[in-house]
């Protein structure tokens, strides 16, 4: 009898503890109601971890809700943790949707899984505002990860996640989220333009470059995209791949002064002046006060004057005939530089070089008057 009552008592103590837990999901479900998720927390949290509850689906879709509720605060000071509990809850109904149980709402479990996407979006923006960024990639990217789980590729979210990696120095990840959407229509290509600035950040230069192709390729007239890779070859000195690729620019937009300013610089560059001389001609033609051209222009022509010099200091005594000839040519450059020199310090007449410059040619040309005002303006500044 004394055995038997032992078993009895055993056998009550195993049902009690079951059943201890199973209270546990109630208790949490009842604090919840009443907006006590602190409360809920603490029992759901202990079902979650009980060997009795803790493969049942109630238990976690239960802690998923508590979660949910938590992460979701309006107003918060504190938005990163709301990003993990908000993540927590997300893990949670994740759980409960792989655990078989023919009792519970799946449409509302899906309902409340959604919402949490929406709220980690929420909580993203306001992290970002607050220049959390790590946390709003975090919350972006998780809000596009359960999107896609109902099979909706959430084009803003992983853009956002992107850009706020991309502000968080974690460029790596930018990609990663870049690299969901990339093959998208969304924003028309801009985001082969922030795929390669990631890229340079991290410096490869030929990973941005080979986005950049990547780009081209579905969208051939994207200037944006043609943009930023001219830009990549001339700060990197490939001027042969900066001109193809601004020949291909000026084809595209023929009434664009910065595209034959830019060809012009690179054609100076390599010494072909002949074609410099157009393309600065043709900027200024198209852009009248562009100062950075009117001043190249200028300072070709100047710049050719040297070799005339240096030619004329090598005649002899008896070639007065070729020396002459040379020096109209010579004062024929002067004249044609002033003009241009000329807008370039009406545009910036601070700039002492072309000041300095200026005054020289005038002097040469015999210009006395110009010469002694823009002395004096020299002199006194």
């Amino acid at each position: 009898m004394r055995l038997k009552l032992i078993w009895t008592l055993a056998i009550l103590s195993i049902v009690a503890m079951s059943y201890g837990q199973t209270a546990k999901i109630t208790t949490a479900y009842n604090y919840m109601k009443v907006g006590e998720f602190d409360k809920a927390k603490e029992a759901i949290d202990a079902a979650a971890t009980h060997p009795k509850s803790m493969e049942k689906a109630k238990t976690w879709y239960y802690r998923g809700k508590v979660y949910l509720a938590l992460g979701s605060v309006e107003d918060s000071t504190n938005t990163v943790d709301n990003i993990g509990l908000l993540e927590e809850a997300a893990k949670s109904f994740k759980k409960a949707k792989t655990l078989e149980d023919k009792r519970l709402d799946m449409n509302a479990l899906n309902n409340d899984y959604k919402l949490n996407a929406d709220a980690l979006f929420q909580m993203a923006i306001d992290c970002y505002n607050r220049a959390e960024y790590q946390e709003a990639a975090r919350g972006f990217g998780l809000s596009g990860d359960i999107k896609m789980e109902f099979e909706i590729l959430d084009t803003l979210a992983y853009f956002n996640a992107a850009l706020s990696a991309d502000k968080a120095e974690d460029y790596e990840k930018g990609l990663e989220y870049y690299n969901k959407i990339k093959d998208t229509d969304y924003k028309d290509g801009a985001i082969y333009v922030n795929m390669s600035m990631s890229y340079l950040k991290m410096d490869d230069i030929d990973g941005a470059l080979a986005i950049l192709n990547e780009g081209r390729s579905k969208y051939p007239d994207n200037q944006g995209i043609l943009i930023q890779q001219i830009n990549i070859y001339l700060e990197n000195d490939r001027i042969d791949e900066a001109l193809e690729n601004l020949s291909s620019a000026i084809e595209k937009d023929p009434s664009n002064a910065s595209f034959y300013f830019a060809r012009g610089t690179m054609y100076d560059k390599k010494g072909d002046l002949p074609a410099a001389e157009a393309d600065y001609l043709k900027t200024i033609e198209l852009d009248p006060q562009n100062t950075a051209a009117n001043y190249n222009l200028g300072a070709l022509y100047v710049n050719q004057s040297t070799s005339i010099v240096d030619e004329m200091n090598a005649l002899s005594f008896n070639e007065q005939e070729k020396y002459d000839a040379l020096k109209e040519e010579l004062y024929g450059l002067y004249r044609k530089a002033v003009p241009y020199l000329e807008t370039s310090y009406a545009n910036e007449p601070e700039d002492k070089l072309v000041q300095q410059t200026l005054m020289q040619l005038y002097g040469k040309l015999g210009e006395t008057e110009k010469y002694n005002k823009l002395k004096a303006i020299y002199e006194k500044n």
